[in-house]
């Protein structure tokens, strides 16, 4: 949730700025939250304590219940706000001509910048069921191969950004689709769902002291990344996308273990349980706090922006549990 809001945050430097590249290292730093986000899905099926089978409609319906109501009270409230945000990323809302368009775009997740991949996390959540059906072993070797064709498929966008030529159908129902569809998500849930019996922070001091050191240099070395593309970063559609997220889980489990009896390892908790409610409004006060503070200059900017970012969400969980309690 903390990469997420980083992102939003580098969004707001301009690309003439001196701090251009120094925020493109933030937001390629950030990038392994929204994997992160869907291999804990995949992590969290696997387990065997859920109150409901995961291959159920109890368990698919508590799921949509908990996420689709406040995402589309959201979306809605993104949109209708829109013509007044004058200080939104450009072209972050392009509402259409029709109703019908509007709601379209809306309900895809176009209203904001942060709502792009609910789509595809919504429309994930029945294959996950579906899977979870299959024999054990047989529902392993679905995630196996998944996660093979995720990496197969993402190097293969990635070579058509780079040779900026036409891509063949799939690549380019991808990049069309600019995330909104399971593909290629879906490895990242399977990876999440494989590494549910892992102890990822097991092992003796020297190898937890050697992956810390490892992981936190790989994760810096993928965000310093230059875009392939002569036209977008391409970031989210590279192999640098499951590389830093690889990253992430060699060093951020031994350093959160080390947290895990310590105050700061009590905030992260709590930013993790509520981070619906955070993912779905920070954006909202983020946009507050960058027009208030933008006019005095980039770096207030970006200070007031992530105050206000913290005070808003703060202010809002408790608004959150009360109308949306099932979350």
């Amino acid at each position: 949730m903390l990469g997420v809001v980083a992102i939003h945050l580098a969004a707001r430097v301009p690309a003439d700025s001196p701090w251009q590249g120094a925020s493109q290292v933030v937001d390629h730093l950030g990038r392994f939250g929204v994997p992160l986000f869907l291999a804990v899905l995949g992590w969290g099926a696997a387990q065997p304590d859920h109150r409901r089978p995961v291959a159920s409609l109890g368990w698919l319906g508590a799921r949509l219940w908990a996420v689709l109501p406040a995402y589309l009270v959201w979306a809605l409230l993104y949109a209708v706000l829109a013509p007044w945000d004058g200080d939104a990323l450009p072209g972050s809302w392009q509402p259409g001509a029709g109703l019908g368009e509007r709601l379209w775009r809306t309900a895809a997740g176009y209203s904001a910048e942060q709502l792009w991949y609910m789509p595809a996390y919504l429309t994930l959540l029945p294959l996950v069921a579906a899977v979870a059906a299959l024999p054990r072993r047989v529902a392993a070797g679905v995630a196996g191969a998944a996660v093979l064709g995720m990496l197969v498929l993402v190097g293969q966008v990635e070579a058509v950004v780079a040779a900026d030529t036409t891509p063949p159908p799939l690549a380019g129902w991808i990049l069309r689709s600019e995330g909104r569809l399971p593909l290629p998500w879906l490895g990242f849930v399977a990876a999440g769902a494989l590494l549910a019996r892992v102890p990822l922070a097991a092992g003796p001091r020297w190898l937890q002291g050697l992956r810390l050191a490892v992981g936190m240099a790989g994760h810096a070395l993928i965000a310093q990344r230059a875009p392939s593309s002569p036209r977008f970063d391409d970031f989210w559609c590279s192999l640098a996308m499951p590389g830093s997220l690889l990253a992430f889980l060699l060093w951020a489990p031994v350093l959160l273990a080390w947290l895990a009896e310590r105050r700061p390892g009590a905030w992260l908790t709590t930013v993790g349980r509520n981070s619906l409610a955070m993912y779905l409004s920070h954006v909202l006060f983020l946009r507050l706090g960058w027009a208030i503070g933008a006019p005095l200059g980039l770096g207030p900017g970006l200070a007031i922006a992530a105050l206000a970012t913290a005070a808003g969400c703060a202010v809002y969980l408790p608004v959150h549990r009360r109308l949306f309690p099932q979350a």
